[in-house]
């Protein structure tokens, strides 16, 4: 919890003990004017200062009913005239009093317990040299539509967050977490199922870049980073991860994948996954082969429009600046899938790093593959192949119905199970020749994101983070990823993959 939200509540607690106390003591007892409007006053005040120094949030709203009910009790009890030969409180009436005063107790425990797993995020902060601007790019494919997703043969927008390495502003603010729309961090969560509400605080997290920046002069160009996000997660979910590789010299293009993400705000408002039909049953298998393709085809159409940022065919600042000779492209999960894809399929993807995708059986057996690194966890199918698609007699009857029902008939399942594991056996190989498999013990699905630093404990183990440090899982992640493109984009290989292993007890190679 922030400071003064803390102090807030410490004080509501404070407050009714002294209320309780003042209620039995001699010496307070004909003081109960003052003793209210001195507690009340405190409240007030603080709760003043809470909103204006850290903003209201949902989680709190016990605590902000309790000040405003203090204030009315202690202007009634100001006002009320004093009663004289009042005749002691019943047992029953105090009873209830009593009840009354644990329920309040207990409403207060249940507020700093959900101001606890849903935080104020603090992000870590970027570890290269450079200050980190950022832009946004609204983006319209005219070659391609939104039928897949929703029937429409409207054009495929995009948002495309654009990170780089900048020229340091001070008088430039922060951009706050998710855009500073409390509308979109709202929306992207409510698509998991929880109240949006309870997440529109996340606009009060500060991260590290600046909008409206000169781009870094130091080099004549920069090399470029695609970055692909999860299935159902979000851009603004990997901002640690982007503004890392921006404040090390990259230009980073992270692409909001429309419909394929939690929550897009997009010129005309937000536009959520649950619009599209696609998503009312399970995705698998053909839709999961399909929103890989779709995926890797908005990478293609974002190389195509970096293009002509970099010839000048569309303005920006960005002219002759993409050294788009020396282009990687990083994934988590779909997104990671899409990168190994493109690594495979794409001769101007140069590096690929797959954070803890599943790999699909597409390949171009004519391109040869780029250099690819996997990062994951215990349970991805590369490292543990015979995890793939049970056998259906194996599953408990209710998961094997889903299945069947998911993939039409068990020979349907047989022939998607024998086509991924042709996949991991494929991605394997690849993965051999040079040696690049990576495991973070103890992580999960989640760790590869921010959700460790938007969700307290125990709701992030929910979400799947792992029970590696949320802080320690990322900043393996950033130093590997750093690494393999310094090595790949840039030439250098002074701080090698092996050394990073060195470094942290958590990592492993794994040897194919």
């Amino acid at each position: 919890m922030r400071t003064i939200e803390l102090m807030l509540l410490l004080v509501n607690c404070a407050t009714l003990i002294l209320l309780i106390f003042a209620r039995y003591s001699q010496n307070l007892r004909g003081r109960s004017k003052a003793v209210w409007l001195g507690s009340a006053a405190l409240n007030l005040i603080i709760l003043l200062l809470h909103i204006a120094i850290e903003g209201i949030r949902a989680q709190l709203f016990v605590s902000y009913i309790f000040v405003v009910v203090m204030v009315l009790a202690a202007v009634v009890v100001t006002l009320r005239e004093p009663k004289e030969n009042m005749k002691p409180r019943r047992k029953i009436a105090a009873v209830f009093k009593g009840v009354g005063v644990g329920f309040v107790v207990l409403l207060l425990g249940f507020t700093a317990v959900l101001a606890s797993v849903l935080p104020v995020p603090t992000l870590p902060a970027p570890t290269g040299t450079y200050a980190v601007g950022v832009q946004y790019l609204h983006l319209v494919d005219e070659n391609r539509d939104n039928s897949f997703f929703t029937g429409s043969t409207d054009n495929r927008e995009l948002m495309v967050k654009i990170y780089y390495p900048a020229e340091g502003d001070a008088a430039q603010p922060f951009l706050p977490y998710f855009r500073n729309s409390r509308e979109l961090a709202g929306a992207y969560l409510s698509e998991e199922g929880f109240p949006g509400v309870f997440f529109e605080h996340l606009v009060y997290t500060q991260t590290y870049s600046k909008e409206n920046l000169q781009l870094a002069g130091q080099h004549s160009s920069y090399p470029v980073i695609l970055f692909s996000h999860g299935w159902g997660y979000s851009i603004e979910l990997y901002t640690t991860q982007c503004e890392d590789l921006a404040s090390h010299g990259y230009i980073v293009a992270a692409i909001d994948h429309t419909f394929m993400n939690g929550a897009a705000l997009l010129p005309g408002g937000i536009v959520g996954m649950s619009e599209s039909p696609v998503y009312s049953g399970n995705i698998y298998p053909q839709i999961s082969l399909d929103l890989v393709q779709i995926t890797a085809g908005d990478a293609i159409f974002v190389i195509n429009v970096l293009e002509e940022l970099n010839s000048g065919e569309r303005s920006s600042l960005f002219k002759e600046r993409l050294n788009l000779g020396s282009l990687g492209m990083v994934g988590h999960s779909l997104g990671g899938t899409a990168a190994y894809y493109l690594a495979i399929n794409d001769s101007r993807i140069n590096a690929a790093i797959n954070l803890d995708g599943v790999p699909q059986l597409i390949h171009n057996s004519n391109t040869e593959a780029a250099p690819i690194l996997l990062i994951t966890n215990e349970d991805n199918w590369v490292v543990c192949p015979e995890a793939v698609l049970p056998k259906l007699e194996d599953l408990p009857r209710d998961y094997s119905a889903l299945m069947l029902e998911s993939f039409g008939s068990e020979a349907a399942y047989e022939e998607n199970k024998q086509r991924t594991l042709e996949a991991i056996l494929e991605f394997s190989d690849i993965l051999a020749r040079t040696q690049t498999l990576f495991l973070i013990e103890g992580s999960q699905h989640s760790a590869f994101s921010d959700l460790g630093f938007v969700l307290g404990k125990p709701l992030d183990q929910l979400f799947g983070v792992g029970t590696t440090k949320a802080a320690t899982s990322l900043e393996i992640t950033q130093a590997l990823t750093l690494a393999f493109f310094d090595q790949h984009l840039k030439g250098r290989s002074e701080n090698s993959l092996d050394t990073i292993v060195e470094n942290y007890a958590e990592l492993h190679r794994v040897d194919l």
